[in-house]
């Protein structure tokens, strides 16, 4: 499948609209406007509305808008050569289009408010709330809507933290729990990674004062690399303690949500049993008023569709035997009661 082209991608478009740029940024040093017009602001008010024009066209793909944005740029660049070159008719143009540009944006402006930029509302704090795992699954009647929402187990990518979704948007006090679990793990490789450096390098040194003290006669007790050694196994084991117990977490978290899926499918049927329930009652109602008889169970004989064909189905056709008015081959699935067929046949 080829990829659309895009006119950005092209080179000879943007050789073209940096031309064009370039071209209308030159002439707009030589258009004589008037004093009221330079005064407005800093920056001269073509140069602007030509830097203005083409950032909000940056981004164009379609070529039907880029051909008549380059067509109005054409334009514009043959008006301001003219007035440059000394034409009063462009130069007038020019001013009127500037003036009613001004005006229709001091217009705008007193119509129009500003939005006001509105902050999202800061997650409020539940402190003593109850865990989750302590509280799920739910029973029914605590549940907004009357459908129960199966968990799903969603590992994090980074370091194994695992939780349970029921919906979204995540809650920020999650998402917060676990970056700091994925820092604090970070955190304690790193400080692994450098004590095992350093408990290296103790051991280099040990070797050195293994030397000197038999060289001097001096008693040598303690090494340099035992305490980042011993501070290294208890950062460690911590870890490995905190995997044991997000190891346990994880399984409470998958009975929790094999149980809500084995309520939420017995809710199903019981909603799917009142729902017949109440289609039974309009049935026994609807046929009540119209007089006929009604029974608590209604049961239809299967009759086999006259347009389905037997297998092999025509003369010629052998190695079976005539049930029902149909001809079918040995083997084939039959009720018991009254040769019914119980398999649909195919069609011609």
């Amino acid at each position: 499948m080829t990829l659309p082209a895009l006119p950005k991608r092209s080179f000879a478009h943007r050789v073209a609209c940096k031309a064009l740029y370039r071209a209308l940024l030159v002439q707009t040093q030589h258009i004589p406007l008037k004093p009221e017009v330079l005064t407005r602001g800093p920056v001269n008010p073509i140069t602007h509305l030509v830097r203005k024009r083409f950032k909000q066209n940056i981004a164009l793909n379609s070529k039907k808008q880029v051909v008549k944005c380059l067509e109005v740029g054409y334009a514009v660049e043959r008006l301001l050569r003219s007035s440059a070159s000394g034409s009063k008719a462009a130069t007038d143009q020019v001013n009127n289009i500037l003036q009613i540009l001004h005006d229709d944006a001091y217009q705008q402006s007193l119509v129009t408010e500003r939005p006001h930029r509105v902050r999202p509302p800061k997650p409020i704090a539940k402190p003593g709330a109850p865990k989750l795992l302590d509280v799920v699954p739910r029973p029914l009647s605590e549940i907004k809507g009357g459908i129960r929402s199966v968990p799903k187990m969603v590992f994090t990518s980074r370091h194994r933290t695992s939780f349970l979704r029921y919906s979204k948007p995540q809650s920020p006090y999650l998402s917060r729990v676990i970056r700091q679990k994925d820092d604090t793990r970070v955190k304690r490789f790193e400080t692994a990674e450098r004590l095992f450096f350093e408990s290296e390098e103790g051991k280099l040194e040990n070797v050195w004062n293994h030397n000197l003290s038999a060289e001097l006669g001096v008693k040598y007790d303690m090494g340099w690399d035992s305490v980042p050694a011993t501070v290294r196994r208890r950062v460690i084991g911590r870890d490995l303690r905190d995997v044991e117990d997000a190891r346990e977490l994880a399984g409470r978290m998958m009975d929790v949500a094999e149980r809500e899926m084995e309520l939420a499918e017995q809710e199903r049927k019981v909603r799917r049993h009142e729902k017949l329930e109440r289609k039974w009652a309009l049935k026994k109602e609807r046929w009540e008023r119209e007089g006929r008889e009604v029974h608590d169970v209604v049961k239809e004989p299967f009759v086999a569709p006259e347009v389905f064909k037997p297998y092999g189905g025509g003369a010629g056709s052998g190695g079976g035997e005539e049930r029902n008015g149909l001809e079918v081959e040995e083997g084939s699935d039959l009720l018991a009661e009254g040769g019914k067929l119980r398999k649909f046949y195919k069609q011609d």
